[in-house]
């Protein structure tokens, strides 16, 4: 593994730990404010995204496609909530978070050369 593929690989894993961070904490301000009801549905998407994440490690590029939409989409819903959610500018601190977290993860496996790299090292492409 050269140089930028190494980067590569470790951009990816700070990228994905960040947007598993992002989905705990979203996952906990559902729970808190709507109650345990619906944990199992909860559960589930984080499972989802821990795999989507996981095979985005491995490279493919039917996930990378899947998960640049899902994040454009969470980026949107995000923007959304900024002027929908009537609150101080404190409480919307982790909606800005989320907005530049799955920014960051759209640059990072959209166009960012050095997860190009590792995703055709994970591929075997030379």
């Amino acid at each position: 593994m050269n140089p930028i593929q190494k980067k590569g690989q470790k951009q990816t894993i700070q990228v994905s730990i960040s947007i598993l961070l992002v989905s705990v904490n979203t996952i906990y301000s559902y729970i808190s404010k709507l109650g345990t009801d619906r944990i199992l549905e909860q559960g589930i998407r984080f499972v989802l995204t821990v795999a989507l994440l996981v095979v985005l490690y491995k490279g493919k590029k039917w996930a990378r496609v899947v998960a640049l939409f899902l994040f454009g989409i969470a980026i949107f819903r995000a923007i959304g909530g900024l002027f929908i959610l009537e609150a101080d500018l404190l409480a919307k601190v982790p909606v800005i978070v989320m907005i530049v977290v799955y920014s960051v993860a759209i640059y990072h496996f959209g166009a960012s050369d050095y997860y190009m790299a590792f995703a055709r090292y994970q591929n075997g492409v030379k």
